[in-house]
């Protein structure tokens, strides 16, 4: 244990500075993303201009959900070297082989999301194979399996962490997981609510703008805020945790 905290010390600063940029990039980018959409939600613009916004918005909304991924195993790391968690082995693995088991499915789940993010801009553009489009509507069912489980997964051990059990040995470092799974829930949510936008925009560009389209693209972007403000809150609950728990690196 004191060898593996020697190594871990002086690697702190690191994992905690990605720990922040990741943050910084998912909350600052989703306010710009949450901004473009009152613009893409406003009829007195011209709808190639509210195109161009959504395209831009899609590409930004990466920033999160890129950031969403990286923030577990970063977070991993982080409590393992802070001496917060993830010191037991698992059977036959040791912490670092769990930390870098970890890592990489999550650095697999990532570029699988990049993936399915420029290939369904190429469906979009009708550019796309037989081969690719079921790869990209299997992989999205897999995805949002993938992240019920994972809000599971967070929920429990938070849950347990608070208990002093499992691989997290803090109860603040448990509450900043639980509250995770929930973050993971909300962003299930705001799936759920964009689902019907891409068929909403496609009617006004085909059929023109009229008070009833533009009611109905209202209504269904307006169902994603709650999910985004809780998130958001959410956010800034970890965050805060995080610095009245932790003012610095483990001596």
């Amino acid at each position: 244990m004191t060898e593996i905290h020697a190594v871990s010390g002086s690697s702190h600063a690191v994992f905690l500075f990605l720990h922040l940029l990741l943050m910084v990039a998912w909350l600052g980018v989703d306010v710009g993303v949450f901004c473009a959409s009152f613009f893409l939600r406003d009829p007195g613009y011209p709808i190639e201009q509210r195109l161009m916004i959504g395209r831009l918005a899609g590409l930004l909304d990466m920033g999160p959900r890129a950031s969403l991924l990286l923030m577990y195993p970063t977070g991993a790391w982080l409590a393992w070297a802070g001496g917060w968690g993830f010191e037991h082995a698992l059977g036959p693995f040791s912490p670092l082989a769990i930390l870098v088991a970890i890592s990489a499915a999550f650095l697999i789940w990532e570029a699988g999301v990049w993936v399915q993010f420029w290939g369904h801009r190429r469906l979009l553009a009708g550019g796309v194979g037989p081969g690719l489009e079921k790869f990209l509507y299997q992989y999205r069912r897999w995805d949002i399996l993938a992240r019920w489980l994972l809000a599971a997964l967070l929920i429990s051990d938070g849950f347990f962490g608070i208990l002093g059990k499992g691989f997290i040995l803090q109860p603040w470092l448990g509450w900043k997981v639980l509250l995770f799974g929930l973050i993971v829930l909300q962003g299930i949510g705001i799936r759920w609510a964009a689902d019907a936008w891409p068929a909403l925009i496609r009617d006004i560009v085909e059929h023109g703008s009229t008070p009833e389209r533009e009611a109905a693209l209202n209504r269904a972007m307006l169902r994603a805020y709650p999910f985004v403000l809780i998130l958001w809150a959410l956010i800034l609950v970890i965050a805060f945790i995080g610095i009245i728990k932790v003012p610095g690196p483990p001596v």
